[in-house]
C-alpha cells in the first residue's frame, strides 16, 4: 500500500512538472513571439529616428563649424 502511495505521489510530481514544463514552453514561445515582434518594431523606429538625429547632428556640426 505505501508502495503504491510513493509510486502515486512521484508519478503526480513528475506530470505536475511535465504540466509547467509545457506551459513554460508556451510562455517561452508567446513572449519570444512578442519580443520579436518588439525588437522589430523598435529597430524600424529607431532606424527612421537615428536616421533623422543623425541628419540632426551633421546639420548641426555642419552649422557650428
Amino acid at each position: 500500500m505505501y508502495e503504491q502511495l510513493k509510486f502515486f505521489r512521484i508519478s503526480k510530481v513528475q506530470y505536475s512538472s511535465w504540466f509547467f514544463a509545457i506551459i513554460k514552453i508556451l510562455f517561452a514561445i508567446h513572449f519570444s513571439s512578442l519580443f520579436l515582434f518588439y525588437i522589430i518594431t523598435a529597430q524600424f523606429f529607431q532606424s527612421s529616428i537615428v536616421i533623422k538625429y543623425m541628419s540632426r547632428l551633421k546639420l548641426f556640426r555642419i552649422s557650428k563649424f
